[in-house]
């Protein structure tokens, strides 16, 4: 997640991290002299694994000095370098990783929902499947409206990718990327031998949203489509450098050297622990897209305009009510399940073992999130 500029502690600085600088600058011309600097960087990318740790994140350092219009800022977290295109398209995220949180602690330790006041709540406990159904009614839009492209060159054409990537928010017509994009990340170390998931050597994060427009597509779906249009652009000619047998975990292939995620792998993975993956998502696309989602195509032409961007009318996404609510957890408990009546797209798994309630205070975490997105 991007981090304001108060929230980089001195572990992150010490890991390289830059505080994001403000938003980006205009569009700049580019003379013969910043030209050679700019080819020398991205040159030196191509030994990035090569270089010691202090070496790299002095070079990085340096290129979102010379990008500076188009790059925000940077960090280091988790074995990836982020470049922040747009720090306010990665915060709305974070609805995100709190409604993945909130799903999590429904599978581990149940969900208690409750009603009245909070010094005279009464209410309902919920376990297992019961409890993540519960959950999932209300946050399940959210999660699916995130979607990641992924892109997997050799890693000596690292440096090549994030040059044409940057270059893709300079293009005419594409200013409406730099709102709907929110950072990419380059994985800092080649996987080790062996590793039994393969993931991404770059990550894009087109930004989220589960509001509908007139045709019922949701912010994300709409923002994705347009990114991958424009990557799919930007890196052509590229297809060569890709890995070979390089599918990230949880990804619908596009081409030979771009993939594409609905929503999180590790939240697809810690679903897949409990037994849950396949009642969400299809295994026919490799658990990359939920039941019923419409893949990705090579080739999109969904691409819309910086005007038409602006002025795309969007619709409230369609929430469960209360009544919706109860009548499923009572189709739930009386084994008649509807996997196609859910707004995830849910699909009946195998049953979990009950789980005792968790402490009180997590569930006042849990109530006062709630209250936030509501």
């Amino acid at each position: 997640m991007a981090k304001s500029r108060e929230q980089f502690d001195d572990s992150e600085r010490d890991l390289g991290a830059t505080p994001p600088v403000g938003t980006a600058g205009p569009e700049v011309q580019v003379d013969d002299r910043e030209l050679a600097v700019e080819n020398d960087l991205w040159k030196k990318m191509a030994d990035f694994d090569a270089l010691p740790r202090e070496e790299q994140i002095k070079l990085l350092d340096e290129i979102v000095e010379h990008d500076g219009d188009i790059i925000q800022g940077k960090y280091f977290i988790s074995g990836y370098d982020f470049f922040i295109i747009n720090e306010q398209a990665l915060t709305d995220s974070q609805k995100i990783s709190e409604a993945q949180d909130a799903a999590q602690e429904a599978i581990l330790n149940g969900y208690y929902e409750t009603a009245g006041s909070d010094s005279e709540a009464t209410g309902e406990y919920f376990h297992g499947r019961e409890a993540l159904a519960k959950i999932m009614r209300r946050v399940g839009e959210d999660l699916m409206s995130e979607y990641k492209i992924h892109l997997q060159p050799r890693r000596e054409m690292l440096g090549e990718v994030a040059k044409r990537l940057i270059g893709m928010f300079r293009q005419p017509g594409n200013e409406h990327l730099r709102e709907i994009v929110g950072a990419f990340k380059i994985k800092g170390s080649p996987s080790e031998p062996g590793a039994t998931e393969i993931f991404p050597e770059v990550v894009i994060y087109s930004r989220t949203g589960a509001a509908r427009d007139r045709s019922g597509m949701t912010a994300g779906r709409r923002n994705a489509e347009q990114v991958l249009a424009a990557v799919l652009e930007a890196i052509r000619g590229l297809e060569a450098a890709a890995q070979p047998d390089a599918t990230p975990r949880y990804n619908a292939r596009i081409n030979e050297l771009v993939y594409i995620a609905q929503s999180g792998g590790d939240f697809k993975k810690f679903l897949g622990h409990y037994g849950l993956l396949d009642k969400y998502f299809d295994p026919k696309t490799n658990y990359a897209y939920r039941y019923g989602e419409q893949p990705f195509e090579p080739a999109s032409e969904h691409r819309v305009s910086a005007e038409e961007h602006a002025l795309s009318p969007v619709q409230p996404a369609p929430r469960a009510t209360e009544e919706q609510v109860r009548i499923e957890l009572e189709r739930i408990k009386n084994g008649e399940y509807d996997a196609d009546q859910s707004l995830a797209g849910e699909k009946p798994a195998v049953a979990m073992p009950p789980t005792p309630p968790a402490e009180p205070n997590v569930w006042n975490r849990i109530r006062g999130w709630f209250k936030k997105i509501s």
